[in-house]
């Protein structure tokens, strides 16, 4: 499946500044530097207003427009749209398919100069602006376009329709871990540069899978520490939530399964887990200095973090991550990263040493276990009970109300399923051929059960569903924001397969 891009994706692209190559350069050669992107415009008009950019060694005050390519100015008749006089950069994924050199001219006849963004940015960053997209929520909704016209289409065709939107949806997440998997591969290997990944969709038959590039072979993939390092960083990824992913997985980049390999651990559980726990709170940032604690029972844990940490002295080269970096501001307690960094320490202890990843794969194959209850044996496996100092603390210095019984909780071990487990084990089923393992993740992810709702689902279930279908599994929940998110928010009504049934 071709990874797909869109204006939206383009526009947050711009807007976060996020490039693998500089300088920026437009299409006859001048550099391009950003004093301030400009104002989003969700009104008619430029996509950002009053934006602030150098090209060449001339500062421009003006108006950005967002394309898919450059002859998209002249079909949507920006050349005769006085609004657009202010435009001062075009900006677009690619030239024309011909390579014909494109003028971009305003109504007062004015040439704007264009900036391809293609050769700035790579799958990766299309995909990390696809998931920050696609969990944002949804403050204001567009009424659907069809929502008059889709009253006759059939309840089997609509969750059809919706189960292949989330197969779309974990095809990025695939994409990224498959990408991740490669870096990992060669970084032991020493080589560069990466090779994008083209990939195929989930709707076509197993043995029609193209071979892999020419740089690996099936046995480059046979490695299982490549896998569980995989399976480390998007765990502790998913444990961020959206506000502390990006801390939770410099951490695991930083503190690999390796470098606790390596260390020298007593043979008990529990003492293993602590000091896995201290290198994890030393390396994060988040350990309060010792002069600034005012509880005892702070202190104690503190000091015994800190003679954890002597007693191995892992070497990491890498910087510790700074405390501003973590959010706990509107977040339930039991999200805290304090938290999620004690549960991380077991779930390292899981992988290490009582083989998590492959047991998780064992379970999924088991064919004697239907996929309903392969979710709680999943469940079993992942669930981490609070020990000690978080049995009563959600932060340092501020004990919790209550008694805290878990870490992971089954919320959001079926979250980890299905950001963390179905997507790399699809992955691992792609690589190795396994069609029954492809199958029987498919079928799991048919019956992981889901009872929560928002405001997108709530006006989708009106529009759409006519309240007909219930929203109650994982798969349709997630087949409905991306139906929205990119198609129906986008205008992309001709590629839908509801519109063309209408």
């Amino acid at each position: 499946m071709k990874i797909k891009i869109s204006e939206k994706i383009l526009r947050r692209i711009w807007k976060n500044q996020n490039f693998i190559n500089t300088p920026l350069l437009t299409s006859d050669g001048k550099i391009v530097k950003v004093v301030y992107t400009g104002k989003s415009n969700p009104d008619g008009g430029p996509d950002f207003l009053n934006a602030k950019i150098y090209i060449g060694d001339k500062l421009y005050v003006g108006d950005i427009e967002i394309h898919m390519n450059t002859t998209d100015w002249k079909t949507h008749q920006h050349d005769r749209d006085s609004k657009y006089n202010r435009v001062i950069l075009h900006i677009v994924y690619s030239s024309t398919p011909d390579k014909v050199q494109y003028k971009t001219t305003t109504k007062s006849n004015r040439i704007i100069p264009t900036l391809i963004l293609q050769p700035y940015i790579n799958e990766s960053i299309i995909e990390n602006i696809y998931e920050e997209i696609y969990k944002e929520p949804i403050q204001e909704f567009t009424q659907l376009k069809c929502r008059d016209k889709n009253k006759n289409i059939s309840d089997n065709f609509l969750k059809d329709w919706l189960i292949k939107l989330s197969v779309e949806r974990l095809e990025y997440k695939v994409r990224r871990m498959d990408e991740r998997l490669k870096e990992l591969i060669r970084f032991e290997k020493l080589k560069e540069p990466i090779i994008k990944y083209e990939g195929v969709s989930y709707e076509i038959n197993i043995e029609d899978l193209p071979n892999f590039e020419v740089e690996f072979d099936q046995k480059d993939f046979t490695n299982i520490k490549h896998w569980e390092q995989l399976f480390y960083e998007y765990l502790l990824e998913s444990l961020g939530y959206t506000k502390n992913q990006l801390p939770f997985l410099k951490l695991s980049r930083m503190v690999t399964l390796n470098t606790i390999r390596e260390l020298d651990l007593p043979k008990i559980e529990a003492e293993k887990i602590a000091i896995i726990e201290s290198i994890l709170f030393i390396y994060s940032g988040l350990l309060p200095e010792t002069n600034k604690i005012k509880e005892k029972e702070t202190l104690d844990y503190v000091n015994s973090v800190k003679k954890n940490f002597e007693l191995v002295k892992p070497t990491i080269s890498s910087l510790s991550i700074k405390p501003y970096e973590w959010q706990f501001f509107r977040l339930r307690p039991e999200s805290f990263p304090t938290l999620r960094l004690s549960g991380a320490a077991n779930l390292t202890y899981k992988i290490l040493y009582e083989n998590l990843f492959k047991n998780v794969l064992k379970t999924i194959l088991d064919n004697t276990i239907e996929p309903a209850d392969k979710i709680t044996e999943l469940i079993k496996l992942f669930r981490v009970s609070s020990k000690n100092y978080w049995k009563t603390h959600y932060r340092f210095d501020k004990k919790s109300g209550k008694e805290i019984k878990v870490l992971i909780g089954k919320e959001k071990i079926i979250e980890i399923i299905i950001n963390v487990v179905i997507p790399i084990l699809l992955l691992y089923a792609r690589i190795f051929r396994k069609r029954e393992l492809r199958e029987n993740l498919l079928k799991i992810y048919e019956q992981i059960k889901i009872n929560k709702s928002n405001f997108l689902i709530r006006k989708m279930d009106e529009e759409l569903l006519h309240k007909n279908i219930k929203i109650d599994s994982a798969i349709l929940y997630q087949g409905l924001i991306h139906l929205y998110k990119f198609y129906c928010s986008e205008n992309k009504c001709n590629e839908c397969l509801i519109y063309k049934s209408i």
